[in-house]
């Protein structure tokens, strides 16, 4: 079989490429230069593709990821929202635009080191949890659509990374040391406050009030500021206070307990269904934050197309821009949307 390989360089898509050339497969490795300074990512997945011998690919994506994926980002935090960017890459740009590219070079297959199973139930394909719970990346593949899993397979899914390092090592692969990426690829030192403040040059100051209003301080632009943050706020106050809302078109930042945090429920958009096809009161395990177990709850289609959650229990850290991502008790992955707002 024809397969293509997303390499990044490091050690989980590296062995990925090696288990299907050693399978047999006509294996070739494309990596996406998607954001200037990703250099080291082309030069590393290239050195790992010649180890292996086999055809390496570079697409210049420079353009395309800084449209569709970093400009959304710094708007979503200046809007007061949680944006999460690989959310997004998956669906528009590793299994969009590369796979796009895979598909017009003959090629009828991408394999990524993604940790997730892809399975076929009833003509509708749907992802669950890997082996390793811990490395399980299904959360960030939510919003794949039926097409696109089609293409997609997931070599790495019944290994754990432990396994994945001893493949690596045994065979000599010039990965096998490699550091695991991080979650913004596009800011290395993570500091994603001083990358929005560099491209809005200006900060746009407003007030931290509490929920009836009251001023404590100002603030230097709401972006600085996610859903639950305690550290940073700099307000001397009776009890800890908490970053409990965001109010973008006051420009406000409300500040409050602890106890203003837990949400009983909240409204997501843009749903996509993957294994189930609807919902109506159906108890479902949530996942709100991908580091976050799974909690249960009951999910529900509204008439406007909206899914709403109520959970068992109040539950924190609810953030607009976020994902909702929805299991069964089986792990498998039924649909996901991006949460618009908690009650």
């Amino acid at each position: 079989m024809n397969i293509a390989v997303a390499m990044s360089g490091g050690v989980d898509s590296t062995v990925c490429a090696s288990l299907l050339k050693s399978e047999g497969h006509n294996v070739t490795g494309f990596t996406a230069l998607m954001y200037d300074g990703g250099d080291v990512t082309v030069h590393n997945a290239k050195v790992c593709a010649q180890h292996i011998g086999i055809e390496h690919i570079v697409l210049d994506l420079r353009d395309e990821f800084n449209k569709r994926i970093i400009e959304p980002f710094v708007q979503s935090y200046l809007n007061g929202r949680t944006p999460s960017p690989c959310i997004r890459c998956n669906r528009l740009i590793k299994f969009g635009l590369i796979l796009d590219s895979i598909i017009e070079a003959g090629i009828e297959q991408i394999a990524t080191g993604h940790y997730a199973a892809i399975h076929r139930d009833n003509k509708r394909f749907y992802l669950s949890q890997a082996k390793d719970p811990v490395r399980d990346q299904s959360y960030f593949l939510f919003d794949l659509t039926q097409e696109q899993l089609k293409h997609i397979l997931f070599p790495l899914a019944n290994f754990s990374k432990d396994e994945i390092r001893n493949i690596a090592t045994t065979h000599g692969l010039p990965a096998a040391k490699s550091k695991d990426s991080q979650e913004i690829c596009f800011i290395p030192d993570n500091d994603y406050r001083g990358f929005i403040q560099d491209r809005c040059k200006t900060p746009d100051h407003g007030d931290i009030t509490d929920k009836s209003g009251k001023s404590f301080k100002k603030h230097d632009g709401i972006y600085r500021y996610t859903i639950g943050q305690r550290r940073g706020l700099g307000i001397s106050h009776s009890e800890p206070l908490y970053v409990t809302d965001i109010i973008p078109e006051e420009n406000r930042i409300i500040a409050g307990p602890k106890t203003d945090l837990y949400k009983n429920g909240l409204i997501a958009g843009s749903i996509n269904l993957m294994k189930q096809s609807a919902f109506n009161n159906d108890n479902v395990f949530a996942k709100i934050r991908s580091t976050q177990p799974a909690i249960p709850a009951k999910a529900t289609i509204l008439e406007n197309g909206k899914l709403e959650l109520i959970f068992e229990q109040p539950t924190m850290q609810i953030s607009p821009g976020q994902a909702a991502v929805l299991y069964d008790n089986k792990s498998n992955l039924l649909a996901g949307g991006w949460i618009e707002s908690a009650f």
